[in-house]
């Protein structure tokens, strides 16, 4: 199922700059609206935020972008497959899982979620712990929410991980705000980057789109797009196209370049699988491609490059069925999420 599509007037993206987005450049907010129209969340109903924080690489305020832990569970009810979630459950240093954290004066060691596909036969759970993700101001003491309502914002740490390793072709690269303590750096240089990459479409005035509906987001003339199909062409492993496939899923905001980059990166992994794998490997992969079967099957892709998208899904298919039948039937079905250090020598 594909995300819903969010449009913006004229007014509304000046309204967005003005308030949600407020302090942004203008490559940055033609980013924020892109982000908005790509996942379908809406920044007026609080699911997706635009915040300034100060970057120590850059050494300036650069944006951040951030979505609400209701804009995840929007986005996972609307791939059709999200079936519910376990906990969250707390530990504390004995390791022992509880529903509910009483301690006032001790705050949980690590909070665990785990969250239910409807074609997965197992959930999938990710741990967040208290020292990666509390977060703290300069002196070491935590932050006031972290300090009235720590247990609370763990677990929704523990659900967001949960949630992006469920569906990792619509969560890919989105962070909620309890997160960000964690991983400020990383997003906020990423999305510095794009943000600098993205041309200037026609403006009426400062800050205000000519036509915000219909605005289009491309490279500037002078950095000429990136070649997928060389990167691609060069992968000579199943893990060198994985990593490729990531990157074009992160990096690649064209719709229709990201289509047939998806396609070319999709084929290459299935034509390269080989044809035994040790038996860890083989759920993963299965994952893999069936998350690769989704991406195809909703990317924007031109009506001359239909039968090219329907060769890629046929060939993905086959693949599919070729590994499924490695495994034992009562495993077929029960598949868990891959990492590219999980298939790292199995392949």
């Amino acid at each position: 199922m594909s995300n819903a599509i969010v449009a913006f007037t004229t007014e509304q993206v000046d309204l967005i700059k003005d308030t949600i987005a407020k302090g942004t450049s203008d490559a940055e907010l033609r980013l924020f609206v892109a982000v908005c129209k790509r996942t379908g969340l809406d920044p007026f109903a609080r699911q997706i935020f635009a915040v300034k924080r100060w970057d120590s690489t850059e050494r300036r305020e650069v944006m951040a972008i951030q979505v609400s832990i209701d804009g995840f569970r929007l986005i996972s009810e609307r791939s059709g497959k999200y079936a519910g979630q376990l906990g969250p459950l707390w530990c504390g240093p004995d390791g022992e899982w509880k529903e509910v954290w009483l301690d006032r004066d001790n705050p949980p060691s690590a909070a665990k979620v785990g969250v239910l596909r409807r074609d997965f036969a197992e959930p999938l759970w990710a741990v967040a712990t208290w020292d990666q993700y509390a977060q703290r101001k300069k002196d070491g003491s935590l932050v006031s929410m972290w300090l009235r309502m720590g247990p609370l914002m763990l677990g929704k740490c523990a659900e967001s991980l949960a949630r992006r390793t469920a569906f990792p072709a619509e969560l890919s690269g989105l962070y909620t705000e309890d997160e960000m303590g964690q991983a400020d750096n990383g997003v906020i240089i990423e999305h510095a980057e794009i943000a600098q990459r993205i041309a200037s479409p026609t403006f009426n005035g400062p800050g205000s789109f000519t036509d915000a509906t219909d605005a289009t987001f491309t490279d500037p003339p002078a950095d000429p797009p990136h070649s997928w199909r060389e990167d691609v062409d060069a992968a000579d492993s199943p893990n060198a196209v994985l990593a490729i496939w990531r990157l074009i899923q992160a990096d690649e905001n064209d719709p229709f370049r990201h289509g047939g980059a998806s396609r070319l990166a999709a084929r290459k992994f299935a034509a390269l699988l080989p044809p035994t794998m040790n038996y860890d490997a083989i759920a993963p992969v299965l994952l893999t491609l069936d998350s690769m079967i989704a991406v195809v099957r909703d990317a924007a892709c031109p009506a001359k490059q239909a039968a090219d998208q329907a060769a890629t899904l046929d060939a993905l298919a086959i693949a599919r069925e070729r590994i499924a039948a490695l495994l034992p039937p009562a495993d077929a079905d029960s598949v868990g999420p891959v990492t590219h250090e999980e298939l790292e020598g199995d392949l």
